[in-house]
């Protein structure tokens, strides 16, 4: 088992190797807002790890937006990528 903190709630855990911070914090009884599990945990790594909030400024500074529904074909490779059966949808939909 692995001992977890959280300060400044005070609680302390012990969960098995692997576990989330996320997964921690809930068998901590602590409150913690996220909307999944991935975002969630690299927030709370970011805020208990000083190198960790150091490394999120320097990614940050690297990253690049790419606007990219203003492409040619966007919408269609979209599209396709989401690789729906659509045959299955019609059956299973009655259409």
């Amino acid at each position: 088992m692995v001992k977890v903190s959280f300060l400044p709630a005070d609680k302390e855990v012990e969960v098995t190797p692997g576990s989330t911070i996320l997964q921690a914090a809930v068998a901590a009884g602590v409150q913690v807002q996220s909307a999944c599990g991935a975002a969630g945990d690299g927030a709370i790594m970011a805020l208990l790890s000083e190198r960790e909030r150091a490394r999120v400024g320097e990614l940050a500074l690297q990253a690049e937006h790419i606007e990219l529904s203003t492409q040619k074909n966007f919408q269609h490779e979209f599209i396709d990528s989401l690789s729906f059966n659509l045959n299955a949808a019609k059956t299973s939909l009655k259409l």
